[in-house]
C-alpha cells in the first residue's frame, strides 16, 4: 500500500509550499510571492475587524454628575 501525501499549493500560482506556511486571514495558504493580502486579492475585511477590537478593548470614562443646587 503506497500513501501518497499531498503538499500543500499556492491558490493563486499553484506552487507547493511548506506545511509550516503559515495561512491568510481569508483562509487560503500562499507562497511568498502572494502572501501579502494586496498580492492575492484578498477577501477579508480587515477594517471592521479592526474596528470591533478597538470597541472592545476601549473603556468609556464618564465623570461624576454635578448636582444643580
Amino acid at each position: 500500500m503506497d500513501i501518497e501525501l499531498v503538499k500543500p499549493r499556492c491558490q493563486c500560482c499553484n506552487k507547493k509550499v511548506n506545511i509550516t506556511t503559515l495561512s491568510c486571514r481569508c483562509g487560503g495558504l500562499y507562497c511568498p510571492l502572494h502572501r501579502s493580502d494586496v498580492a492575492h486579492k484578498c477577501t477579508y475585511d480587515y477594517k471592521s475587524e479592526f474596528q470591533k477590537s478597538l470597541s472592545t478593548s476601549m473603556i468609556k470614562v464618564t465623570g461624576k454628575k454635578i448636582e444643580v443646587v
